[in-house]
Protein backbone atom coordinates (compact mmCIF):
# COMPACT_ATOMS: atom_id res chain seq x y z
CA UNK A 1 0.00 0.00 0.00
CA UNK A 2 2.89 2.06 1.02
CA UNK A 3 4.67 1.37 -2.15
CA UNK A 4 1.62 2.54 -4.45
CA UNK A 5 1.21 5.27 -2.25
CA UNK A 6 4.31 6.61 -3.03
CA UNK A 7 4.32 5.85 -7.07
CA UNK A 8 1.35 8.17 -6.93
CA UNK A 9 2.45 10.90 -5.33
CA UNK A 10 6.10 10.78 -7.37
CA UNK A 11 3.92 11.33 -10.76
CA UNK A 12 1.58 13.80 -9.22
CA UNK A 13 4.38 15.48 -8.02
CA UNK A 14 6.39 15.77 -11.11
CA UNK A 15 2.91 16.19 -13.09
CA UNK A 16 2.90 19.73 -10.94
CA UNK A 17 6.46 20.42 -11.34
CA UNK A 18 5.94 20.25 -14.47
CA UNK A 19 2.96 22.79 -14.59
CA UNK A 20 5.25 24.89 -12.15
CA UNK A 21 8.11 25.10 -14.65
CA UNK A 22 5.24 26.23 -17.33
CA UNK A 23 2.45 28.64 -15.78
CA UNK A 24 2.42 32.04 -16.89
CA UNK A 25 3.72 33.86 -13.73
CA UNK A 26 2.18 37.31 -14.76
CA UNK A 27 -0.63 37.01 -12.83
CA UNK A 28 -2.61 38.22 -16.30
CA UNK A 29 -6.66 37.39 -17.14
CA UNK A 30 -9.27 39.10 -18.81
CA UNK A 31 -10.25 40.85 -15.86
CA UNK A 32 -6.90 41.87 -15.32
CA UNK A 33 -5.72 43.86 -13.51
CA UNK A 34 -8.83 44.49 -11.08
CA UNK A 35 -8.05 41.37 -9.43
CA UNK A 36 -4.32 42.25 -8.65
CA UNK A 37 -5.39 45.75 -7.65
CA UNK A 38 -8.49 44.22 -4.99
CA UNK A 39 -5.08 42.19 -3.57
CA UNK A 40 -2.61 44.97 -3.64
CA UNK A 41 -5.17 47.44 -2.20
CA UNK A 42 -5.70 45.72 0.95
CA UNK A 43 -2.42 44.53 1.61
CA UNK A 44 -0.76 48.27 0.70
CA UNK A 45 -3.61 50.70 1.47
CA UNK A 46 -5.75 48.43 4.11
CA UNK A 47 -8.78 48.95 1.64
CA UNK A 48 -10.62 48.09 -1.43
CA UNK A 49 -10.86 51.35 -3.09
CA UNK A 50 -8.50 50.42 -6.13
CA UNK A 51 -8.69 53.54 -7.85
CA UNK A 52 -4.73 54.17 -6.97
CA UNK A 53 -3.96 50.74 -8.18
CA UNK A 54 -5.50 51.24 -11.23
CA UNK A 55 -4.95 54.83 -12.32
CA UNK A 56 -2.64 57.92 -12.11
CA UNK A 57 -2.98 60.81 -10.60
CA UNK A 58 -5.16 63.53 -12.41
CA UNK A 59 -5.90 60.43 -14.97
CA UNK A 60 -9.51 60.42 -16.35
CA UNK A 61 -11.51 57.24 -14.92
CA UNK A 62 -15.31 56.92 -13.77
CA UNK A 63 -15.58 57.12 -9.92
CA UNK A 64 -18.72 56.08 -8.20
CA UNK A 65 -20.50 58.77 -5.63
CA UNK A 66 -18.09 57.44 -2.80
CA UNK A 67 -15.15 58.00 -5.34
CA UNK A 68 -14.30 54.18 -5.26
CA UNK A 69 -14.35 52.09 -8.79
CA UNK A 70 -17.31 51.02 -9.48
CA UNK A 71 -16.10 47.46 -10.07
CA UNK A 72 -18.70 44.49 -10.08
CA UNK A 73 -16.21 41.99 -9.51
CA UNK A 74 -16.08 39.62 -6.71
CA UNK A 75 -13.13 40.79 -4.11
CA UNK A 76 -13.79 38.16 -1.66
CA UNK A 77 -10.98 35.83 -3.28
CA UNK A 78 -8.37 38.15 -1.41
CA UNK A 79 -8.70 36.23 1.48
CA UNK A 80 -6.86 33.51 -0.24
CA UNK A 81 -4.94 35.52 -2.50
CA UNK A 82 -3.51 37.66 0.13
CA UNK A 83 -1.22 34.79 2.10
CA UNK A 84 0.34 34.56 -1.83
CA UNK A 85 1.06 38.49 -1.92
CA UNK A 86 2.48 38.95 1.01
CA UNK A 87 4.97 35.66 0.41
CA UNK A 88 5.94 37.41 -2.79
CA UNK A 89 6.91 40.69 -1.04
CA UNK A 90 8.71 38.07 1.37
CA UNK A 91 10.66 36.95 -0.73
CA UNK A 92 11.53 40.02 -2.83
CA UNK A 93 12.62 42.06 0.17
CA UNK A 94 14.71 38.54 1.38
CA UNK A 95 16.23 38.43 -1.86
CA UNK A 96 17.26 42.18 -1.98
CA UNK A 97 18.96 41.79 1.09
CA UNK A 98 20.75 38.75 0.33
CA UNK A 99 21.49 40.41 -2.98
CA UNK A 100 19.95 37.46 -5.72
CA UNK A 101 20.37 38.93 -8.68
CA UNK A 102 17.68 36.58 -10.72
CA UNK A 103 14.93 38.24 -8.07
CA UNK A 104 16.04 42.14 -7.82
CA UNK A 105 16.04 42.04 -11.80
CA UNK A 106 13.32 40.35 -11.94
CA UNK A 107 11.74 43.07 -9.97
CA UNK A 108 8.91 43.61 -7.27
CA UNK A 109 5.76 43.49 -9.32
CA UNK A 110 6.83 40.40 -10.98
CA UNK A 111 7.60 38.42 -8.31
CA UNK A 112 4.44 39.29 -6.61
CA UNK A 113 2.73 38.16 -9.79
CA UNK A 114 4.58 34.79 -9.69
CA UNK A 115 3.57 34.57 -6.27
CA UNK A 116 0.22 34.96 -7.05
CA UNK A 117 -0.06 32.94 -10.63
CA UNK A 118 1.63 29.48 -8.64
CA UNK A 119 -1.72 29.98 -5.85
CA UNK A 120 -3.79 29.71 -9.44
CA UNK A 121 -2.15 26.18 -10.38
CA UNK A 122 -2.37 24.99 -7.05
CA UNK A 123 -6.18 25.48 -6.39
CA UNK A 124 -6.20 24.05 -9.82
CA UNK A 125 -4.45 21.03 -9.33
CA UNK A 126 -6.43 20.30 -5.83
CA UNK A 127 -9.94 21.02 -7.46
CA UNK A 128 -8.94 18.09 -9.95
CA UNK A 129 -8.08 15.63 -7.45
CA UNK A 130 -11.12 16.71 -5.35
CA UNK A 131 -13.09 16.21 -8.94
CA UNK A 132 -11.27 12.48 -9.10
CA UNK A 133 -12.57 12.00 -5.63
CA UNK A 134 -16.28 13.38 -6.03
CA UNK A 135 -16.10 10.86 -9.19
CA UNK A 136 -14.76 7.95 -7.87
CA UNK A 137 -17.85 8.21 -5.62
CA UNK A 138 -19.68 6.96 -8.29
CA UNK A 139 -17.71 5.72 -10.96
CA UNK A 140 -14.54 3.37 -10.66
CA UNK A 141 -11.07 4.77 -10.56
CA UNK A 142 -10.05 4.39 -13.95
CA UNK A 143 -13.08 6.17 -15.75
CA UNK A 144 -13.05 8.89 -13.07
CA UNK A 145 -9.23 9.63 -13.64
CA UNK A 146 -10.08 9.54 -17.48
CA UNK A 147 -13.02 11.74 -17.09
CA UNK A 148 -11.28 14.04 -15.15
CA UNK A 149 -8.20 14.62 -17.49
CA UNK A 150 -10.79 14.45 -20.70
CA UNK A 151 -12.53 17.53 -19.20
CA UNK A 152 -9.38 19.12 -18.11
CA UNK A 153 -7.93 18.88 -21.61
CA UNK A 154 -10.86 19.58 -23.75
CA UNK A 155 -12.52 22.46 -22.03
CA UNK A 156 -10.32 25.91 -21.09
CA UNK A 157 -10.14 24.40 -17.74
CA UNK A 158 -6.55 23.96 -18.66
CA UNK A 159 -5.84 27.40 -20.46
CA UNK A 160 -7.54 29.04 -16.92
CA UNK A 161 -5.37 27.25 -14.92
CA UNK A 162 -2.05 27.38 -16.87
CA UNK A 163 -2.25 30.66 -18.62
CA UNK A 164 -4.78 33.09 -18.01
CA UNK A 165 -3.87 33.07 -14.43
CA UNK A 166 -4.75 35.99 -13.04
CA UNK A 167 -9.15 34.91 -12.03
CA UNK A 168 -10.79 33.21 -9.19
CA UNK A 169 -11.73 30.01 -10.84
CA UNK A 170 -9.57 27.69 -10.08
CA UNK A 171 -11.23 28.56 -5.88
CA UNK A 172 -14.32 28.12 -7.71
CA UNK A 173 -14.19 24.75 -8.84
CA UNK A 174 -12.59 23.48 -5.74
CA UNK A 175 -15.73 25.38 -3.46
CA UNK A 176 -18.00 23.63 -6.24
CA UNK A 177 -17.06 20.37 -5.46
CA UNK A 178 -17.28 20.40 -1.89
CA UNK A 179 -20.33 22.58 -1.98
CA UNK A 180 -21.90 19.52 -3.89
CA UNK A 181 -20.64 16.97 -2.24
CA UNK A 182 -21.91 18.86 1.03
CA UNK A 183 -24.83 19.01 0.03
CA UNK A 184 -25.38 15.64 -0.92
CA UNK A 185 -24.29 14.73 2.74
CA UNK A 186 -26.72 16.68 4.43
CA UNK A 187 -29.52 13.99 4.19
CA UNK A 188 -30.74 13.41 7.96
CA UNK A 189 -28.67 16.35 9.60
CA UNK A 190 -29.60 18.51 12.30
CA UNK A 191 -29.66 22.22 12.26
CA UNK A 192 -25.73 22.57 12.67
CA UNK A 193 -25.20 20.95 9.61
CA UNK A 194 -27.42 22.52 7.48
CA UNK A 195 -26.63 26.32 9.32
CA UNK A 196 -22.19 25.34 8.20
CA UNK A 197 -23.75 24.87 4.56
CA UNK A 198 -25.58 28.19 4.53
CA UNK A 199 -22.15 30.22 5.84
CA UNK A 200 -19.94 27.94 3.77
CA UNK A 201 -22.47 28.77 0.54
CA UNK A 202 -21.80 32.25 1.15
CA UNK A 203 -18.24 32.11 0.83
CA UNK A 204 -18.72 30.35 -2.48
CA UNK A 205 -21.05 33.00 -3.49
CA UNK A 206 -18.39 35.76 -2.14
CA UNK A 207 -15.61 34.58 -4.10
CA UNK A 208 -17.88 33.77 -7.13
CA UNK A 209 -21.30 35.66 -7.73
CA UNK A 210 -22.49 32.93 -9.87
CA UNK A 211 -22.69 30.43 -7.26
CA UNK A 212 -26.19 31.75 -7.15
CA UNK A 213 -26.92 29.27 -10.05
CA UNK A 214 -26.15 26.02 -7.90
CA UNK A 215 -29.54 26.67 -6.13
CA UNK A 216 -31.24 25.81 -9.42
CA UNK A 217 -30.05 22.16 -8.35
CA UNK A 218 -29.75 23.08 -3.98
CA UNK A 219 -33.21 23.71 -3.98
CA UNK A 220 -34.88 21.01 -5.59
CA UNK A 221 -32.86 18.44 -4.15
CA UNK A 222 -33.63 19.61 -0.62
CA UNK A 223 -37.08 19.67 -1.78
CA UNK A 224 -36.96 16.08 -2.74
CA UNK A 225 -35.38 14.88 0.17
CA UNK A 226 -38.24 17.07 2.07
CA UNK A 227 -40.54 15.14 0.32
CA UNK A 228 -39.24 11.87 0.73
CA UNK A 229 -38.87 12.46 4.71
CA UNK A 230 -35.25 12.05 4.27
CA UNK A 231 -34.59 15.85 6.05
CA UNK A 232 -36.69 18.48 8.16
CA UNK A 233 -38.11 21.39 6.33
CA UNK A 234 -36.12 23.28 9.22
CA UNK A 235 -32.85 22.15 7.61
CA UNK A 236 -33.50 25.12 4.93
CA UNK A 237 -34.05 27.66 7.51
CA UNK A 238 -30.63 27.04 9.10
CA UNK A 239 -29.34 27.25 5.88
CA UNK A 240 -30.47 30.26 5.10
CA UNK A 241 -30.09 31.58 8.33
CA UNK A 242 -26.24 30.50 7.64
CA UNK A 243 -26.33 32.65 4.35
CA UNK A 244 -26.53 36.05 6.28
CA UNK A 245 -23.81 37.14 8.39
CA UNK A 246 -20.89 37.07 5.40
CA UNK A 247 -23.92 38.07 2.43
CA UNK A 248 -24.34 40.92 5.40
CA UNK A 249 -20.61 42.08 5.37
CA UNK A 250 -20.61 41.61 1.17
CA UNK A 251 -23.57 44.58 0.62
CA UNK A 252 -21.56 46.49 3.07
CA UNK A 253 -18.77 46.43 1.14
CA UNK A 254 -20.65 47.33 -1.39
CA UNK A 255 -22.54 49.87 -0.31
CA UNK A 256 -19.46 51.81 0.60
CA UNK A 257 -17.83 50.96 -2.83
CA UNK A 258 -20.92 52.35 -5.01
CA UNK A 259 -22.37 54.55 -1.99
CA UNK A 260 -25.50 52.86 -2.40
CA UNK A 261 -26.80 49.48 -2.12
CA UNK A 262 -26.45 48.12 -5.54
CA UNK A 263 -25.80 44.98 -7.61
CA UNK A 264 -22.55 45.20 -10.34
CA UNK A 265 -23.29 41.28 -11.04
CA UNK A 266 -27.35 41.63 -11.96
CA UNK A 267 -26.08 45.08 -14.33
CA UNK A 268 -24.86 42.45 -17.03
CA UNK A 269 -28.05 40.87 -17.74
CA UNK A 270 -29.91 42.32 -20.34
CA UNK A 271 -33.77 40.80 -20.65
CA UNK A 272 -33.82 41.93 -24.60
CA UNK A 273 -31.06 39.75 -25.55
CA UNK A 274 -31.17 36.44 -26.08
CA UNK A 275 -28.10 34.62 -27.12
CA UNK A 276 -28.36 31.05 -26.24
CA UNK A 277 -27.81 29.89 -29.86
CA UNK A 278 -24.55 32.15 -30.43
CA UNK A 279 -23.78 31.90 -26.58
CA UNK A 280 -23.03 27.45 -27.28
CA UNK A 281 -22.74 27.48 -31.46
CA UNK A 282 -21.42 30.07 -32.78
CA UNK A 283 -17.42 29.74 -34.13
CA UNK A 284 -16.87 32.95 -32.15
CA UNK A 285 -16.09 31.35 -28.54
CA UNK A 286 -19.60 29.39 -28.31
CA UNK A 287 -19.34 26.57 -25.62
CA UNK A 288 -19.86 23.77 -27.71
CA UNK A 289 -18.20 25.40 -30.57
CA UNK A 290 -14.89 26.00 -28.37
CA UNK A 291 -15.30 22.46 -26.37
CA UNK A 292 -17.09 19.67 -28.35
CA UNK A 293 -16.49 17.12 -25.53
CA UNK A 294 -19.55 18.82 -23.98
CA UNK A 295 -22.09 16.99 -26.49
CA UNK A 296 -20.49 13.88 -24.86
CA UNK A 297 -21.57 15.27 -21.30
CA UNK A 298 -25.22 16.43 -22.57
CA UNK A 299 -24.94 12.22 -24.23
CA UNK A 300 -24.91 11.36 -20.21
CA UNK A 301 -27.38 13.63 -19.31
CA UNK A 302 -29.58 12.03 -21.66
CA UNK A 303 -28.77 8.70 -21.07
CA UNK A 304 -29.00 8.92 -17.33
CA UNK A 305 -32.16 10.80 -17.66
CA UNK A 306 -33.36 7.61 -19.92
CA UNK A 307 -32.53 5.49 -16.99
CA UNK A 308 -33.59 7.72 -13.81
CA UNK A 309 -37.55 7.14 -15.21
CA UNK A 310 -36.99 3.23 -13.38
CA UNK A 311 -36.85 5.42 -10.34
CA UNK A 312 -40.35 6.45 -10.68
CA UNK A 313 -41.69 2.80 -11.29
CA UNK A 314 -40.06 1.31 -7.90
CA UNK A 315 -36.49 0.75 -9.13
CA UNK A 316 -34.56 2.32 -6.28
CA UNK A 317 -31.48 0.58 -6.89
CA UNK A 318 -28.21 2.62 -6.24
CA UNK A 319 -27.43 3.61 -10.06
CA UNK A 320 -30.99 4.12 -10.62
CA UNK A 321 -30.95 6.73 -7.29
CA UNK A 322 -27.52 8.03 -9.27
CA UNK A 323 -28.68 8.88 -12.27
CA UNK A 324 -31.61 10.53 -10.94
CA UNK A 325 -28.99 12.78 -8.68
CA UNK A 326 -27.08 13.07 -12.31
CA UNK A 327 -30.16 14.56 -13.92
CA UNK A 328 -30.63 17.08 -11.57
CA UNK A 329 -26.79 18.20 -11.63
CA UNK A 330 -27.29 18.39 -15.63
CA UNK A 331 -30.90 19.96 -15.49
CA UNK A 332 -28.92 22.88 -13.41
CA UNK A 333 -26.03 22.93 -15.68
CA UNK A 334 -28.71 23.49 -18.54
CA UNK A 335 -30.61 26.21 -16.20
CA UNK A 336 -27.68 28.13 -16.07
CA UNK A 337 -26.83 27.81 -19.37
CA UNK A 338 -30.59 29.37 -20.63
CA UNK A 339 -30.46 32.00 -17.90
CA UNK A 340 -26.63 33.07 -18.87
CA UNK A 341 -28.06 33.80 -22.56
CA UNK A 342 -29.69 37.14 -21.27
CA UNK A 343 -26.41 38.94 -20.99
CA UNK A 344 -24.90 41.82 -23.21
CA UNK A 345 -22.08 39.26 -24.83
CA UNK A 346 -21.32 35.98 -24.38
CA UNK A 347 -17.65 36.40 -25.53
CA UNK A 348 -16.02 38.06 -22.63
CA UNK A 349 -12.87 38.12 -23.68
CA UNK A 350 -12.29 34.50 -23.27
CA UNK A 351 -11.54 31.15 -24.70
CA UNK A 352 -15.26 29.45 -24.44
CA UNK A 353 -16.91 28.36 -21.59
CA UNK A 354 -14.55 30.07 -18.77
CA UNK A 355 -18.16 30.79 -17.23
CA UNK A 356 -19.08 27.35 -16.62
CA UNK A 357 -15.55 26.30 -14.69
CA UNK A 358 -17.24 26.09 -11.89
CA UNK A 359 -19.70 23.45 -12.96
CA UNK A 360 -16.46 21.25 -14.35
CA UNK A 361 -17.37 18.86 -11.33
CA UNK A 362 -21.21 18.05 -13.09
CA UNK A 363 -19.40 17.95 -16.30
CA UNK A 364 -17.11 15.00 -15.43
CA UNK A 365 -19.55 13.17 -13.57
CA UNK A 366 -21.86 13.55 -17.01
CA UNK A 367 -19.00 12.52 -19.21
CA UNK A 368 -17.93 9.76 -16.64
CA UNK A 369 -21.91 8.65 -17.21
CA UNK A 370 -21.45 7.78 -20.98
CA UNK A 371 -19.50 4.76 -19.90
CA UNK A 372 -21.72 3.08 -17.60
CA UNK A 373 -23.24 -0.58 -18.76
CA UNK A 374 -22.01 0.30 -22.50
CA UNK A 375 -19.81 -2.29 -24.63
CA UNK A 376 -16.32 -2.29 -25.55
CA UNK A 377 -16.37 -1.31 -28.75
CA UNK A 378 -18.88 2.36 -27.59
CA UNK A 379 -15.88 2.74 -24.67
CA UNK A 380 -13.20 2.64 -27.46
CA UNK A 381 -15.13 5.01 -29.43
CA UNK A 382 -16.02 7.51 -26.87
CA UNK A 383 -11.84 7.54 -26.30
CA UNK A 384 -11.65 8.16 -29.90
CA UNK A 385 -14.17 10.70 -30.33
CA UNK A 386 -12.93 12.51 -27.09
CA UNK A 387 -9.16 12.80 -28.23
CA UNK A 388 -10.35 14.51 -31.04
CA UNK A 389 -12.56 16.78 -29.19
CA UNK A 390 -9.39 17.66 -27.08
CA UNK A 391 -7.20 18.71 -30.26
CA UNK A 392 -10.21 20.87 -31.36
CA UNK A 393 -10.37 22.68 -27.83
CA UNK A 394 -7.00 23.28 -28.10
CA UNK A 395 -6.78 24.33 -32.03
CA UNK A 396 -9.82 26.86 -30.78
CA UNK A 397 -7.72 28.22 -27.91
CA UNK A 398 -4.65 28.33 -30.18
CA UNK A 399 -6.55 30.19 -32.35
CA UNK A 400 -7.85 32.31 -29.41
CA UNK A 401 -4.30 33.30 -28.56
CA UNK A 402 -3.29 34.36 -31.77
CA UNK A 403 -6.56 36.14 -32.76
CA UNK A 404 -7.07 33.96 -35.64
CA UNK A 405 -10.61 33.29 -34.13
CA UNK A 406 -11.99 37.28 -35.14
CA UNK A 407 -9.67 36.77 -38.47
CA UNK A 408 -11.71 33.26 -39.21
CA UNK A 409 -15.22 34.58 -39.02
CA UNK A 410 -14.56 36.35 -42.31
CA UNK A 411 -13.28 33.69 -43.95
CA UNK A 412 -12.64 29.85 -44.66
CA UNK A 413 -9.05 28.16 -43.92
CA UNK A 414 -8.70 24.28 -44.20
CA UNK A 415 -7.31 23.04 -41.45
CA UNK A 416 -4.14 22.66 -41.82
CA UNK A 417 -3.87 26.21 -42.18
CA UNK A 418 -5.69 26.80 -39.24
CA UNK A 419 -2.83 24.20 -37.08
CA UNK A 420 -0.76 27.11 -37.68
CA UNK A 421 -1.80 28.65 -35.03
CA UNK A 422 -0.88 25.76 -32.27
CA UNK A 423 2.89 27.73 -32.26
CA UNK A 424 1.04 30.28 -30.01
CA UNK A 425 -0.44 27.61 -27.71
CA UNK A 426 2.68 25.07 -27.61
CA UNK A 427 4.96 28.36 -27.17
CA UNK A 428 3.41 28.61 -23.81
CA UNK A 429 2.50 25.38 -22.38
CA UNK A 430 5.66 23.60 -23.72
CA UNK A 431 8.39 25.86 -22.52
CA UNK A 432 9.72 27.01 -19.29
CA UNK A 433 8.58 30.76 -18.49
CA UNK A 434 11.43 33.72 -17.92
CA UNK A 435 14.00 32.84 -15.66
CA UNK A 436 14.52 29.13 -14.11
CA UNK A 437 16.61 30.66 -11.77
CA UNK A 438 14.11 33.26 -10.74
CA UNK A 439 11.21 31.14 -10.94
CA UNK A 440 12.93 28.34 -8.37
CA UNK A 441 14.31 31.41 -5.84
CA UNK A 442 10.47 32.12 -5.66
CA UNK A 443 8.81 28.98 -5.80
CA UNK A 444 11.04 26.78 -4.24
CA UNK A 445 8.82 27.04 -0.44
CA UNK A 446 5.46 26.83 -2.63
CA UNK A 447 6.49 23.62 -4.03
CA UNK A 448 7.25 22.21 -0.73
CA UNK A 449 3.32 23.10 0.30
CA UNK A 450 2.49 21.48 -2.91
CA UNK A 451 4.17 18.22 -1.63
CA UNK A 452 2.33 18.70 1.10
CA UNK A 453 -1.02 18.42 -0.41
CA UNK A 454 -0.30 15.92 -2.67
CA UNK A 455 0.71 13.63 0.30
CA UNK A 456 -2.37 14.37 2.12
CA UNK A 457 -4.19 12.85 -1.01
CA UNK A 458 -5.36 10.04 0.91
CA UNK A 459 -7.03 12.71 3.82
CA UNK A 460 -8.47 14.33 0.93
CA UNK A 461 -10.14 11.17 -0.43
CA UNK A 462 -11.37 10.06 3.05
CA UNK A 463 -14.10 13.00 2.45
CA UNK A 464 -15.70 11.10 -0.51
CA UNK A 465 -14.62 7.31 -0.01
CA UNK A 466 -15.39 6.73 3.63
CA UNK A 467 -18.27 3.68 3.68
CA UNK A 468 -20.19 4.69 6.84
CA UNK A 469 -21.97 8.34 6.03
CA UNK A 470 -21.81 9.22 9.53
CA UNK A 471 -18.09 9.15 9.58
CA UNK A 472 -17.84 10.62 6.36
CA UNK A 473 -20.19 13.79 6.87
CA UNK A 474 -18.37 14.06 10.37
CA UNK A 475 -14.88 14.51 8.14
CA UNK A 476 -16.23 16.95 6.30
CA UNK A 477 -18.13 18.80 8.46
CA UNK A 478 -14.75 19.58 9.59
CA UNK A 479 -13.32 20.36 6.61
CA UNK A 480 -16.06 22.60 5.47
CA UNK A 481 -15.68 24.15 8.91
CA UNK A 482 -12.32 24.75 8.43
CA UNK A 483 -12.14 26.35 5.13
CA UNK A 484 -15.41 28.57 6.14
CA UNK A 485 -14.10 29.44 9.75
CA UNK A 486 -10.58 30.58 7.92
CA UNK A 487 -12.64 32.61 4.77
CA UNK A 488 -15.07 34.41 7.15
CA UNK A 489 -12.70 35.31 9.69
CA UNK A 490 -10.43 36.60 6.80
CA UNK A 491 -13.24 38.54 4.70
CA UNK A 492 -14.52 39.92 8.30
CA UNK A 493 -10.83 41.25 8.31
CA UNK A 494 -11.03 42.68 5.30
CA UNK A 495 -14.41 44.71 5.78
CA UNK A 496 -13.29 45.87 9.17
CA UNK A 497 -10.32 47.59 7.52
CA UNK A 498 -12.42 48.67 4.56
CA UNK A 499 -14.63 50.09 6.94
CA UNK A 500 -12.09 52.26 8.96
CA UNK A 501 -9.87 53.15 6.27
CA UNK A 502 -11.83 53.21 3.04
CA UNK A 503 -13.09 56.59 3.80
CA UNK A 504 -10.13 58.69 5.23
CA UNK A 505 -7.79 57.11 2.17
CA UNK A 506 -9.74 58.23 -0.44
CA UNK A 507 -10.21 61.82 1.38
CA UNK A 508 -6.63 61.62 1.42
CA UNK A 509 -6.25 61.05 -1.91
CA UNK A 510 -9.03 64.17 -3.00
CA UNK A 511 -6.94 66.25 -1.25
CA UNK A 512 -4.10 65.46 -3.12
CA UNK A 513 -5.87 65.86 -6.37
CA UNK A 514 -5.81 62.34 -7.55
CA UNK A 515 -9.99 62.36 -8.92
CA UNK A 516 -9.38 66.17 -10.66
CA UNK A 517 -10.33 64.74 -13.99
CA UNK A 518 -12.38 61.82 -12.39
CA UNK A 519 -15.53 61.62 -13.78
CA UNK A 520 -18.26 60.66 -11.48
CA UNK A 521 -21.04 58.41 -12.62
CA UNK A 522 -24.55 57.09 -11.15
CA UNK A 523 -26.24 54.01 -10.10
CA UNK A 524 -27.63 53.47 -13.92
CA UNK A 525 -24.08 54.01 -15.60
CA UNK A 526 -21.48 51.82 -12.85
CA UNK A 527 -21.45 48.80 -15.63
CA UNK A 528 -21.69 51.17 -18.67
CA UNK A 529 -18.23 50.63 -19.82
CA UNK A 530 -18.34 46.99 -19.00
CA UNK A 531 -21.41 47.03 -21.16
CA UNK A 532 -20.87 49.05 -23.93
CA UNK A 533 -17.29 47.00 -24.39
CA UNK A 534 -18.84 44.21 -24.48
CA UNK A 535 -21.62 45.33 -26.95
CA UNK A 536 -18.48 46.61 -29.39
CA UNK A 537 -16.87 42.74 -29.26
CA UNK A 538 -20.50 41.64 -30.54
CA UNK A 539 -20.90 44.35 -32.80
CA UNK A 540 -17.73 43.24 -34.58
CA UNK A 541 -18.45 39.65 -34.49
CA UNK A 542 -22.69 40.37 -36.30
CA UNK A 543 -20.61 42.80 -39.05
CA UNK A 544 -17.94 39.87 -39.79
CA UNK A 545 -20.89 37.73 -40.15
CA UNK A 546 -22.87 39.76 -42.41
CA UNK A 547 -25.69 40.90 -40.31
CA UNK A 548 -26.22 44.14 -40.57
CA UNK A 549 -29.96 44.20 -39.18
CA UNK A 550 -28.05 43.20 -35.34
CA UNK A 551 -25.21 45.29 -36.09
CA UNK A 552 -27.57 47.99 -36.65
CA UNK A 553 -29.86 46.96 -33.27
CA UNK A 554 -26.97 46.39 -31.01
CA UNK A 555 -25.58 49.76 -31.96
CA UNK A 556 -28.55 51.60 -31.01
CA UNK A 557 -28.81 49.68 -27.82
CA UNK A 558 -25.04 51.16 -27.38
CA UNK A 559 -26.36 54.32 -27.78
CA UNK A 560 -28.74 53.92 -25.29
CA UNK A 561 -26.54 53.11 -23.19
CA UNK A 562 -23.82 55.71 -23.41
CA UNK A 563 -26.88 58.22 -22.87
CA UNK A 564 -27.67 57.31 -19.71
Amino acid sequence: MEHKRGIIFTVLLVSFFYCFLVYESNFHGPDEPIYFSYIASIVEDGDLNVANQMYRSGERFAVSPANNIPDFHNHAGVVLWAPFYLYGKLIYRTAAHLALAPVTEAGFRETVTCALSFSTVLFGFIALMLTFFFCRAFFSSRVSFFATAVLFLGTPFFHTMLVDTGNPNMMGVVLSVLSLWYCLCLEGERKLPWFLYGAFFSVCVAIKTEFWFQLLFIVPFFAWGIFLRKSSWRGPLYFIMGLIPLLALGTLNNAIKYGTLHSGEASLFNPKNFYFFEQNFSPYRGFFYTSPVFYLCILGLVLALISARRYFRGAPEKKITDDLLFSMLGLYLCGKIFLLSFRYAWGGGTPGARILLTEFPVFVLLFARVFRGQRLRFKVLICAVSGLCIFWNWLVIAEYMSGADIKNLGDVFSLPARCASFRHLFGLIFAVKGSLAFRLICGAPLLALAAACIWRIPGFAALFSVRDPQLRARLLLRATATVTLVISIGYAWITGMNVVNNGRNTRELKDRGFFRNAEVVTRSRFERHENAGSLEEIIVYYKLRGDQGKVSQLKKLKRQLEKR
